[in-house]
């Protein structure tokens, strides 16, 4: 399976004088942490939308893109994933991922660009949950990765029926309707949309 990484937004809602994928935490950028862990997942390729909203961020990734192999855990392994960027017209989240469908062929892994947290190992049991009920159930073609909303480390901006969505989907290039199903995850992953968020992924280490 390919993931997508959504990193074309405006991030007006930190109010910072940086791109959020730039961001520094725990002395790693979040891109960079985000592509560390599907490197080192079961991931086949990474995609990842920029826009003119994030020109430092397409410039960061190109600079660094035959250096990202460092990241590999295990020095034995050798990852087949090769990164591409895909360049969107950053008008907003759905419009640029409808931009970005075209690239695929088959069911894809989309992660939003401010994610904190996602391991390798979390990346790789969304895929095989994902993979075992499809085997079950040939109607499901989406997955929603969420949180109960207690178990949530911030505020969230979206509460669905007790759920925070974590930014983390399984999606077909199927434009149409898509039969979902909930994928529910208790770990302390975060999106950073504020101040606050980013304070919190600081004081916790997260």
């Amino acid at each position: 399976m390919d993931s997508l990484i959504m990193a074309g937004g405006k991030g007006t809602r930190l109010n910072l004088n940086i791109e959020k994928p730039l961001l520094e935490i725990n002395g790693i950028r979040i891109i960079d942490d985000m592509i560390k862990n599907l490197l080192n997942s079961e991931i086949e390729n990474i995609y990842i939308a920029v826009s003119p909203n994030t020109p430092e961020t397409k410039k960061h990734i190109l600079e660094n893109l035959e250096s990202y192999s460092k990241y590999l855990e295990d020095s034995k392994t050798t990852s087949d994933a090769k990164i591409f960027i895909i360049e969107t017209s950053g008008k907003d989240y759905v419009n640029d991922l409808g931009e970005c469908i075209p690239y695929f062929k088959s069911s894809f892994l989309t992660l939003s660009g401010d994610l904190v947290n996602v391991k390798s190992k979390t990346i790789n049991t969304i895929i095989r949950y994902y993979s075992n009920i499809c085997k079950k159930n040939n109607d499901i073609e989406a997955l929603c990765v969420v949180t109960p909303i207690e178990d949530y480390p911030a505020t969230p901006t979206i509460n669905f029926e007790g759920y925070v969505p974590l930014g983390i989907n399984i999606v077909s290039p199927n434009e149409k309707y898509q039969k979902e199903e909930l994928f529910v995850l208790k770990e302390p992953i975060l999106n950073v949309n504020t101040i606050e968020d980013l304070t919190i992924v600081i004081e916790d280490n997260l």
